[in-house]
């Protein structure tokens, strides 16, 4: 039985070393893996936070205000809250210089996801005209990722741009103001699609909208951007849950891979990584890497 080396615990990590455990490898996962904090009053709405919390202001726009996004030419769209930053922060000593872009990582567990939106859009056959393969060669990979983390839709008038498969739940209800909206598009729906080529229906997202296992089905608490407190919005640490539960499966933290060694045969054969808590830097064999870091940190550890 091999052991593979899996590097990071974003949504590409856990889920190829939980696809490895299943098939009876061994894994071993090197993560930053910084923690963020357990969620407050977890059956609370969010209108029952601001009464119930003793500081409200500093728990959904943090001390600074830091999570309230002013309009401007310049800077993100919206702002996160104080939960999410640790999704951001970076470690000490280390520092990202750009040039002409802005570079978005993370050293969270679950890496950027654990701040994502929970949309799951499937490529059809359009956005795969260029590939060797099509959405039928994907379906299958398709279904089982909605087995694993819960996919809801619905088969309406999106369907011919995010293909309906098996496996998506029944979706959530709407609110008031999307319902009124949806409604006033079924009326209008010949016209619109006629003349604009526009097409309203139910988003993919990555939350359930019944019990799953451990999860509970989505509360409509109002709390997303702050975290679910019930686990119904999917985030990867949830998958890393899934492998600690194999004997074959070990996970470290506080350690940042910076580059790996290649034999004669062009082999990964060694990983130099630092260590966050005192700046050390080690080696560690490998027998076979995998890098899940994201596009800019796998380039990075690539290319180092």
């Amino acid at each position: 039985m091999s052991e593979v080396t899996v590097v990071g615990s974003g949504p590409s990590g856990v889920h190829f070393a939980l696809g490895l455990l299943k098939k009876g490898h061994r894994v071993h996962m090197i993560d930053a893996g910084r923690e963020g904090s357990s969620a407050l009053e977890p059956t609370a709405t969010a209108g029952g936070l601001k009464t119930a919390l003793p500081d409200p202001i500093d728990y959904f726009l943090g001390d600074d205000l830091y999570g309230l996004a002013l309009p401007g030419n310049e800077g993100e769209f919206y702002g996160f809250p104080p939960q999410k930053q640790f999704v951001f922060e970076r470690p000490d000593g280390l520092e990202e210089v750009s040039h002409g872009f802005e570079p978005l990582s993370s050293w969270a567990v679950g890496g950027l996801a654990r701040a994502w939106t929970a949309g799951v859009y499937p490529f059809g056959e359009r956005e795969l005209a260029d590939f060797p393969f099509g959405f039928d060669d994907l379906l299958p990979h398709y279904e089982e990722v909605a087995d694993r983390i819960g996919v809801i839709g619905a088969e309406d008038d999106l369907a011919p741009f995010m293909p309906w498969h098996r496996g998506i739940d029944e979706p959530l209800r709407l609110d008031a103001t999307s319902e009124s909206v949806f409604r006033r598009y079924l009326k209008v729906r010949t016209r619109l699609q006629g003349r604009l080529d526009c097409h309203i229906g139910r988003s993919r997202l990555a939350v359930l909208s019944r019990d799953r296992a451990e999860r509970q089905g989505c509360g409509y608490l109002n709390r997303c951007l702050w975290g679910c407190p019930v686990g119904a919005l999917y985030t990867p640490d949830m998958t890393l849950d899934a492998c600690r539960r194999y004997d074959g499966f070990r996970y470290e933290s506080g350690l940042l891979v910076e580059a790996f060694e290649m034999n004669e045969n062009r082999r990964a054969t060694r990983l130099r990584v630092r260590r966050f808590s005192d700046g050390r830097t080690e080696h560690r064999e490998v027998e076979t890497l995998a890098l899940g870091t994201g596009t800019l940190s796998t380039a990075r550890v690539f290319l180092t």
